[in-house]
C-alpha cells in the first residue's frame, strides 16, 4: 500500500476505492493488496488517456471548515 501511495500520490482512502472499485486489478492475500507492477502500469495508461483525472487528487472545497463556536448563531 505505502508503494501504491507513493507511486501514484493519492491518498490510503482513494487508493482503497480504486482497488475496491477493479479500476486496479489486484490480489489479496489475507488482509494485504497486492499489485502487480504491470497493472499499476496499465492503470496509470489508462488513466493519462481519460484525461488524468484519476491521477489528480480527490476535489475539495475551498470553504475553512466549520469548527465549534464558530456557527452563526452560536456568537457570546
Amino acid at each position: 500500500m505505502d508503494d501504491l501511495r507513493a507511486l501514484t500520490q493519492l491518498g490510503r482512502d482513494h487508493i482503497y476505492r480504486l482497488l475496491d472499485s477493479g479500476e486496479i486489478k489486484c490480489l489479496r492475500v489475507g488482509r494485504q493488496y497486492r499489485v502487480p507492477r504491470s497493472e499499476y502500469e496499465a492503470w496509470k495508461v489508462r488513466a493519462v488517456k481519460a484525461g488524468s483525472q484519476a491521477l489528480s487528487p480527490i476535489p475539495f472545497s475551498l470553504s475553512a471548515p466549520r469548527g465549534r463556536g464558530q456557527r452563526p448563531g452560536n456568537r457570546r
